[in-house]
């Protein structure tokens, strides 16, 4: 199911409870494919995933773990709501390899780019983070298939 996963890293695994008490806190719905990322894959290494939407190009270098680590979803929401210039309906995703998030809009379940030095229009990504995902998968299958027809 998540093809872009490298490495895991199971010791940092999220419980079912305490996604639950987060999004009850937060006032929040997780989809089901991000709940099972959390509880099975959170802090894992993912493959390369570089993919195009709009003529931009985008690097993911990992999905934002809900918990542990310097960087996660606690942190980051923390951060941006004593900034309170990200809406509070978007939610951490995934950072690319300049630093920058994706984030998953809990209202509407659209996943947008944004950059911190144009906060003010968010890069429509896709409609949802299951599409998302699979965005990710298709990239490495891609990746994949491009290093196989070279290696040929």
């Amino acid at each position: 199911m998540f093809n872009f996963i490298a490495r895991d890293s199971s010791q940092n695994n999220v419980t079912l409870e305490y996604i639950r008490n987060f999004e009850e806190i937060r006032g929040i719905s997780f989809p089901d494919v991000l709940v099972d990322f959390y509880m099975n894959h959170n802090k894992a290494v993912l493959e390369d995933v570089s993919f195009s939407v709009h003529n931009l190009e985008f690097t993911v270098e990992f999905i934002i773990p809900l918990q542990h680590g310097n960087v996660c979803v606690e942190k980051i929401l923390s951060f941006n709501e004593n900034n309170e210039y990200i809406s509070k309906t978007l939610i951490p995703l995934a950072e690319d390899t300049d630093g920058e998030d994706f984030y998953w809009d809990s209202a509407s379940g659209k996943v947008y780019y944004i950059s911190m030095e144009n906060v003010e229009n968010p890069v429509p990504i896709c409609d949802s983070v299951e599409q998302f995902f699979e965005i990710l998968n298709k990239s490495c299958e891609f990746n994949n298939l491009n290093i196989g027809t070279i290696m040929k």
